[in-house]
């Protein structure tokens, strides 16, 4: 419920006060070479991709925003409970997941932080998204109610001889607002 609202980037000009809902989804292919060397250090601290991601997008929000507490949104599939395996339809649940950094943390300390987190916050992920903004009531306006930056991770495997163009990656990922 002290969580921050959204992440106070430092902006040149003040923010609209009507939503346009206009994000941009950035597109970010390593080298094979820094690829390998980013899933080796994962399997090596025991985070997945997405926690190892998410500690670092922690990380750069900290130090662009100046703070020390920020909350990130994504979005995980819907389909924990066996009675909604076989139903066709979008089950998504969002959630909403806080960091807290200090001066001396590491990135793994940051990563141990955030798979606790995580890990607690997929453990309740049933708990309806509506029912936490209920219950923590925020300030309501033109804006999310709990976060204002989301992370999307997709491992998905293009074809080696595929150029990485908008048509292509339009093909493989849906429209979506991530800011």
């Amino acid at each position: 419920s002290d969580a921050p609202r959204e992440i106070p980037f430092p902006i040149s000009k003040p923010s609209n006060t009507t939503s346009s809902y206009i994000g941009e989804r950035q597109f970010l292919q390593l080298p094979n070479d820094q690829a390998a060397r980013v899933r080796d250090y994962a399997k090596r601290k025991q985070v997945s991709m997405f926690e190892l991601m998410l500690a670092s997008l922690n990380t750069l929000m900290f130090k662009w925003a100046s703070t020390n507490d920020v909350v990130i949104g994504t979005v995980e599939a819907g389909r924990e409970k066996q009675e909604v395996n076989n139903i066709i339809g979008c089950f998504v649940n969002f959630l909403a997941i806080r960091g807290q950094l200090s001066k001396n943390d590491s990135l793994a300390s940051q990563l141990e932080k955030v798979q606790r987190t995580f890990s607690n916050i997929r453990a309740h992920q049933s708990c309806p998204f509506d029912f936490i903004v209920d219950e923590i009531n925020p300030a309501r306006g033109n804006k999310s109610p709990l976060y204002n930056v989301s992370l999307r991770y997709q491992n998905i495997q293009l074809l080696e001889d595929a150029s990485h163009d908008d048509a292509i990656l339009n093909e493989l990922i849906p429209d979506t607002v991530n800011a």
